[in-house]
């Protein structure tokens, strides 16, 4: 039975959807094209209609997450200004939900390691997803620094956000967890005045 463009699209939409949280869940390596399709009700076989290769869902997913992530920050750009848009920002990301959200969370948090040791198009991906926010960042931070600092900048406070997330997601205590946020957000903060 013919499907149309249409259903095509949207259950393209719902595939990218599965494999961004999947792979962010469990990894890329771990996480089979069956397991995608079987999550968004959808044959194994139905794939290729979708994707030529696993990678080429791998790239879509990624671009997928950094996309939604950037659309979010300049949403907030828009409405509340650079200033209030990067606090919103550090605050979010070092939130006790994206802690535990590991599935809907930071890509790079979840899949930084696993993209040295897969296909190069894994870890060009992320990087040019890095890039972008990076550049996100820079952009909120130009209101009040030198220009020739700001990605310095922001390289530093996107560094002290994964790296407090990452330590967050080792402790199973809530209080710990929280303490760590909070010295997180604190130090990334401190670096806007």
């Amino acid at each position: 039975m013919r499907v149309s463009k249409d259903v095509m699209a949207k259950n393209n939409t719902k595939i990218v959807n599965e494999a961004a949280r999947l792979y962010r869940e469990q990894g890329i390596e771990q996480t089979s094209v069956a397991q995608v399709m079987k999550g968004v009700g959808l044959t194994h076989g139905g794939f290729y209609r979708h994707f030529s290769s696993k990678e080429a869902l791998v790239c879509c997913a990624i671009e997928k997450i950094f996309s939604d992530m950037s659309n979010v920050m300049n949403a907030n750009i828009s409405e509340i200004g650079n200033t209030q848009a990067i606090e919103t920002f550090i605050k979010t990301y070092l939130s006790y939900e994206h802690v535990k959200d590991v599935g809907g969370g930071c890509p790079i948090a979840a899949l930084s390691t696993e993209a040295n040791y897969g296909p190069d198009v894994y870890r060009d991906s992320i990087e040019r997803g890095r890039d972008i926010l990076l550049g996100i960042i820079s952009r909120t931070l130009a209101d009040n620094k030198p220009k020739n600092s700001i990605n310095d900048l922001a390289s530093e406070i996107f560094v002290i956000l994964l790296g407090t997330l990452a330590m967050a997601r080792t402790f199973s205590n809530r209080n710990d967890i929280d303490k760590l946020l909070n010295n997180g957000k604190l130090k990334a903060l401190s670096l806007l005045k």
